[in-house]
Formats: structure tokens, C-alpha cells, sequence
């Protein structure tokens, strides 16, 4: 009889465990789950999909509703304030608002009423043009432009008393105006500033044979300008800067800025004051420059 010693026993009972637990385990999957292996509880993980708000069917106007669809609308679009959305509902729309069609340029349901507007050929003056020709404008403009041909042509002096008597509602012109003639009317605005425009020129030497480098040497001296204009009104108030007065010079008054300048081209006025571009014709002739706005602006 075989004798197997202890060592020997564990060894076979060791192997005999190891085949068990192998045919075990090939034979498990068709009865089951070993019982000690808890079953997984499945993740369900739910996600609801955004709504989409109904889209309205387009409704083709009929003949008995085309009649009462405006002929011109404007969409304005609303600005959408900020509005916190929840997960699951959708994002709010922008809304829009239907407005009646602004009135068509160039028409007008009643008469507008008439300015009439007196102006030179400036270019500060300009927009007044421009107005004129808004076809959305609340007044309509009746311009007097002068200067661009005979029937327009009209003195300081002229002008003061059709703004004055009220022939003319608006004058464009110099801010010196009130200061001369303070009933003539009032300001209501301002449009530009002299920046160098407006200048007097004189000989460098006068015809009494006496150098003028100064304004101040024009005393004893022949000053033309435009009568009542922002030349006369300039020399006016030079002769009070240097202490001089009106009987300290002699005045040769002129209808026009032009006419000045032609005086003293002719050899009539030892000094011109006035604007340009006419002014610049005294320039070039020879003439030097006094005194101009761009010192004070």
C-alpha cells in the first residue's frame, strides 16, 4: 500500500482546489454572478432637448385684407434687455415693433411759412443754402444773395434799413452791425470768427511824402472803406486802441469794398480797410499791412 507522506497531501488536495476553481470559474457566466459581486446600478443620464417655439404659417394677404396693409412700414427692432434663461426653455426672441411710414420727402399737409434771408456770397453763409433746399424743412427760404447780380446789390446802409423795417426777417452779416445800429434787430447766432480776413492796408510811404509803418501814422492821412461795413467799423475801433479820434484822420467813404480798394489804387486814400478777397488787391499793388483779425484771434 502506498505510503504518501503529509507534503504530499497538501500537495494534491492544492491541485484538486486549483481545477475546481478553474471549471468554476468557465461554467459561472451561464448560472450567474458569484454571490459576493454586487450588481451595478446603471447611470441614466436624462437631457432634454431645447424647445422650439411654433413657427406661424405666412398668411398670404387677400384681396379683402390687401386693402388694409399699409403701403410703407419701418421695422424697428427692440433691444432685448437681459432676461436670465432656465436650462430646458428656450431663448426669448427679439421682439419688433411696426411704426406708420414717416412722411415722404417733398410733401407737406400744409403751407409752410416764408423767411426771407439776405446774404453775401460767403462761405460761413452757405448752410442757409442748404436749408433752403431740405426737402424736409419747416420754413421754406426766399434768398436775397448779394452781389451775384445788379438786382442784388445793396449798401451797408441799405441793408440796415430793410433788416430794420422788416422787408428782410434774417441778415447774415458782421457782428459790428448791432454795434453801429442797435435797433436793427437781435443775434441769434454766431457762424464764424475772423481769423485774418478782414485787414488794413497802406502805403509804405503816404502821399504827403511821410512813411507809415504804423496804424498810429495815419493821423493827417486819407482812410477809405466801405461805408458802414466791418472795415469802417474796424478803423472806428482802432482809432480809440491808439488814442486818436475821427477828426485826427480823413474819411473817404466807398459803396462797396471793391470801390475802396479801387480808391485807393487810384492814389486817393493813403490806406483801405477791408476783407478778402478784395483786400488782397491793395496787397499786391504795394501796399503793406497795418493791421489783421489773425493778431486777435
Amino acid at each position: 500500500m502506498w505510503k504518501i507522506k503529509p507534503l504530499g497531501v497538501l500537495l494534491i488536495l492544492a491541485m484538486l482546489a486549483g481545477v475546481g476553481y478553474g471549471l468554476y470559474t468557465l461554467v459561472s457566466p451561464m448560472v450567474g454572478r458569484l454571490p459576493s459581486q454586487a450588481i451595478p446600478t446603471p447611470e441614466i443620464v436624462l437631457k432634454t432637448a431645447t424647445p422650439v417655439p411654433p413657427t406661424k404659417p405666412a398668411v398670404q394677404p387677400t384681396a379683402k385684407t390687401a386693402a388694409a396693409q399699409p403701403t410703407a412700414v419701418q421695422v424697428t427692432p427692440i433691444p432685448q434687455t437681459a432676461v436670465p434663461t432656465v436650462k430646458g426653455q428656450a431663448t426669448p426672441v427679439p421682439t419688433t415693433i411696426v411704426v406708420a411710414p414717416t412722411k415722404q420727402p417733398g410733401t407737406t399737409t400744409q403751407a409752410r411759412p416764408v423767411l426771407t434771408v439776405a446774404l453775401d456770397a460767403f462761405g460761413s453763409y452757405f448752410p442757409a443754402l442748404q436749408v433752403a433746399q431740405d426737402p424736409n424743412r419747416e420754413v421754406d427760404l426766399n434768398i436775397i444773395p448779394f452781389n451775384f447780380d445788379k438786382q442784388y446789390e445793396f449798401t451797408e446802409v441799405e441793408r440796415a434799413a430793410k433788416i430794420s423795417s422788416g422787408e428782410w426777417d434774417i441778415l447774415l452779416t458782421t457782428g459790428d452791425s448791432l454795434a453801429k445800429k442797435g435797433n436793427i434787430g437781435k443775434i441769434i447766432a454766431m457762424v464764424d470768427q475772423s481769423a485774418g480776413a478782414d485787414k488794413v492796408a497802406a502805403r509804405p510811404t503816404g502821399m504827403d511824402g511821410k512813411p507809415i509803418n504804423y496804424f498810429n501814422d495815419l493821423k493827417g492821412k486819407v482812410i477809405t472803406f466801405s461805408e458802414g461795413s466791418v472795415g469802417h467799423y474796424q478803423v472806428l475801433a482802432l482809432l480809440r486802441v491808439v488814442l486818436l479820434t475821427p477828426t485826427d484822420v480823413k474819411f473817404l467813404p466807398a459803396a462797396s469794398v471793391a470801390d475802396a480798394v479801387q480808391n485807393f489804387l487810384d492814389k486817393k486814400a493813403d490806406a483801405v480797410a477791408g476783407w478778402e478777397p478784395d483786400i488782397n488787391g491793395a496787397l499786391d499793388a504795394g501796399g503793406k499791412e497795418l493791421v489783421s483779425t489773425a493778431w486777435f484771434s
